[in-house]
């Protein structure tokens, strides 16, 4: 339990699954603390120091940033490298799943780590960048506040509870959606601009059979081969930086299976949910 982590705020929770009362728990952490960690977002200040003073701002930047990371399948190990390469200081994930077979393979995971914990393996690999990865698996709406860039991956079509909790928070966030045509990475989400919602509904404008089909085709497997996730990963990493750089986020991007890029404009829809103010949703 330790060695995965324990959330902020539920260390009572975690005593009573190891059959312990709170203040025996409080003890034994205390004799741990030595090989233990109380996470703060690491500042590299030697590595900050080194760099000329308009990217010394950047780096500072991205050392105070948190991104949210659901999984850590092939696209979210190499977004999280991506991520904490770049200076991104803290990398949030819930994902506690154990190393499988099906993990393993090109840009996955080693059939030697096979039982071991994702999230152990890539915190070993990223253990000489500036950058921590936390597991949050009880995530409560404040640890959700805390993010300041989310990513929604996922097969077929977006759905609301792939994203509802950023949209009703405010958050920034960024959709990855795998098909079996190709994959898109969509621009950071914010206020005021189309959410994941809104795409779904403008795909039903020229689509009909899309809204009896949205709903089957999610979820389900997409086109992840190796040249489609190492794009997706490559976009979504850039767009992420150069948010949290900037502020500035340019549009969607698809990458076809023929290897055609195509760029896309998404406008807002009037029938989605995000347009409607909480009395009426």
């Amino acid at each position: 339990m330790l060695e995965l982590g324990i959330a902020d705020g539920q260390l009572e929770t975690a005593a009573k699954l190891a059959g312990l009362k709170i203040d025996a728990a409080q003890a034994l952490l205390a004799k741990l603390a030595p090989i233990t960690e109380d996470f703060k977002p690491p500042i590299a200040t030697a590595e900050a120091r080194k760099l000329p003073s308009n990217q010394r701002q950047h780096f500072s930047r991205r050392q105070s940033s948190t991104v949210f990371v659901p999984k850590l399948d092939r696209f979210g190990k190499l977004l999280v490298h991506s991520l904490a390469h770049s200076g991104v200081g803290q990398i949030i994930t819930n994902d506690s799943s154990l190393v499988s077979q099906l993990d393993c393979g090109r840009l996955g995971y080693s059939i030697d780590e096979i039982g071991e914990t994702k999230i152990s393996v890539l915190r070993a690999e990223i253990a000489n960048a500036p950058s921590y990865l936390k597991l949050d698996n009880r995530m409560k709406w404040l640890d959700y506040s805390a993010v300041d860039i989310a990513v929604v991956e996922t097969s077929g079509a977006f759905q609301p509870s792939d994203y509802q909790r950023w949209l009703s928070l405010g958050r920034n966030h960024l959709g990855v959606c795998f098909s079996d045509s190709h994959v898109l990475v969509t621009a950071i989400v914010r206020e005021n601009l189309p959410c994941l919602g809104c795409r779904e509904l403008n795909k039903w404008e020229f689509d009909e059979s899309r809204k009896i089909l949205g709903a089957q085709i999610a979820g389900i497997a997409g086109l992840k081969d190796s040249s489609s996730i190492l794009f997706a990963t490559a976009i979504a990493g850039q767009k992420i930086v150069n948010w949290i750089d900037s502020q500035d986020s340019d549009g969607d991007i698809e990458y076809w299976s023929d290897g055609n890029v195509r760029p896309k404009t998404e406008q807002i829809n009037p029938q989605c949910f995000c347009q409607q103010g909480p009395s009426e949703i």
